[in-house]
């Protein structure tokens, strides 16, 4: 599930978000992956509030370009912590899915409803893992963040002022690999 920030801010990068986006969720069907994707917006003014589903789960990639293609950039305030909680609660998961969550933003989360520790228990509590791309807040910065978010919950965090998103994606990808197994039971007592 993508959780990306539609306020104001994100104006200049949104182009490049729903590019990378988008080559990665082609990028996944073509190598044979069996994936859902879902979008999450949080920080605009869409008339919903603050979080938003966007695009509910679906295999179809076209589905996916066309829900980016329709997020309206606006608004303030960057409740990723709060968007967090609702992709893991609303999405409607598979009951064998691993659940990633890539959550895009310029700013550091504010506005949120939930503590920092209740958003990395409640992940971890399900097993998703966390991907964040977001600013290098600093040492000095001791507010909540999604770097934080993601490195206490078994992901990874990449500065979004000089983010590869096809190097992120790729990892991603290739960690979602790894989680595989294959058991092959033989009938076969010779």
């Amino acid at each position: 599930v993508f959780v990306i920030d539609n306020s104001g801010s994100m104006s200049d990068k949104i182009l490049a978000v729903r590019n990378e986006v988008s080559a990665f969720a082609h990028s996944v069907v073509s190598s044979g992956i069996d994936a859902r994707f879902g979008l999450v917006v949080f920080g605009g003014d869409s008339g919903s509030g603050l979080v938003e589903l966007f695009q509910p789960m679906t295999p179809n990639v076209s589905e996916l370009e066309s829900a980016l293609a329709a997020v309206p950039i606006g608004g303030g305030t960057e409740p990723a912590l709060d968007a967090t909680l609702f992709a893991l609660s609303a999405m409607g998961y598979r009951s064998c899915a691993q659940q990633f969550l890539v959550v895009v933003s310029d700013e550091p989360t504010n506005g949120d409803t939930v503590s920092m520790e209740d958003c990395i228990d409640a992940v971890n509590s399900t097993g998703a893992v966390v991907i964040a791309i977001s600013p290098d807040l600093g040492e000095q910065y001791t507010g909540p963040d999604a770097r934080t978010l993601a490195e206490s919950t078994g992901g990874f965090w990449q500065d979004i002022a000089n983010a590869d998103y096809s190097l992120i994606l790729s990892e991603l990808a290739g960690y979602a690999r790894s989680l595989w197994t294959l058991r092959y039971e033989s009938t076969n007592t010779v």
